[in-house]
């Protein structure tokens, strides 16, 4: 309801700094939600479902990157930008009050982060992995999702609208392969799965940044069929580390720092090795970095182990 609040908002704002506050204001609402709508999914269902059930979950995101660009394109036709911030705020204060009003699970009080259960996460060298694992996992999805447009125009000869079609329409195929990850861990367990994710993205990844010509289609098309797979088992470790009540906190410490370093220091890297050298290097490194976090699993331990 505080998203929807503050798009309606900005749709009514006049100047650009009252924009760039209601966006700061986004992101912190936004950002509530994923530590509370994880711990509430996985109190609905039975620990063993974990995987199957945040695999339905992610279906969300990826859905979004094929969907957001399209939906504004339609919309665009008949309505404003500020009409269209208005509908999205309206959807969400409507999304919001009816999972008030009928919504299940969640109905107990998370830990509140203090001294001595963050001390206590901080603690865990398994904690420390998962923020890894994060950050490699969100580095081979949006890491990559962000660079790939730039990459595919300025380093192998594409068209801008030819490049934005390949890389929307290659986010189509996760949304069903994101589900049999799901499955997998649960038949598996999350460290088999997310070993497995982590070295395939990472090939995948290296592949992109060194495989010649037309071939690069392909790859772009593969690569984010395995990437998308992470985030099933990822969760599903993830809720294992730290009694439930923390649950949130873990979530909450360590989604954060994995966007911070797989969203917006490899990208940041990717451009740098693209001004500098070529950003097939830098795409191959991190290929090779997210293949590399397969040594950690050796070291990954849960509580009930």
């Amino acid at each position: 309801m505080g998203l929807g609040a503050t798009l309606i908002a900005i749709s009514f704002s006049h100047t650009l700094l009252e924009v760039r506050i209601g966006c700061i204001i986004v992101g912190l609402a936004a950002g509530l939600y994923l530590p509370s709508g994880i711990s509430t999914l996985t109190s609905l269902v039975r620990s063993k479902d974990w995987g199957k059930a945040i695999a339905i979950h992610e279906l969300a995101p990826n859905l979004s990157f094929l969907t957001a660009p399209l939906i504004s394109e339609a919309l665009l036709v008949w309505l404003k930008w500020r009409n269209i911030l208005a509908l999205l705020g309206l959807a969400s204060l409507f999304v919001g009050l009816a999972f008030a009003r009928f919504g299940k699970g969640g109905d107990f009080p998370g830990e509140p982060p203090s001294p001595s259960n963050v001390k206590s996460l901080l603690r865990e060298p398994s904690f420390w992995i998962m923020i890894v694992f994060f950050s490699l996992g969100i580095s081979g999805t949006l890491g990559i999702y962000a660079m790939l447009p730039l990459f595919l125009v300025s380093e192998r000869g594409m068209t801008q609208r030819w490049a934005n079609y390949v890389v929307a329409l290659s986010r189509v195929s996760g949304l069903g392969v994101a589900f049999l990850s799901g499955i997998v861990t649960d038949k598996l367990g999350p460290k088999v799965a997310l070993g497995g994710v982590l070295l395939f993205t990472g090939f995948l990844t290296l592949l992109l940044g060194i495989v010649p010509g037309a071939w690069v289609v392909l790859i772009v098309f593969l690569q984010p069929l395995v990437a998308v797979c992470f985030f099933p088992p990822g969760f599903a470790a993830l809720s294992r580390i730290g009694p439930p009540s923390v649950r949130n906190i873990s979530v909450s410490l360590t989604v954060p720092l994995g966007f911070l370093v797989g969203g917006g220091a490899i990208p940041t890297g990717i451009g740098l090795f693209g001004d500098m050298f070529s950003f097939d290097l830098g795409i191959a490194l991190v290929g090779i970095i997210i293949m590399g976090g397969f040594i950690l699993l050796r070291y990954l331990r849960f509580p009930d182990e």
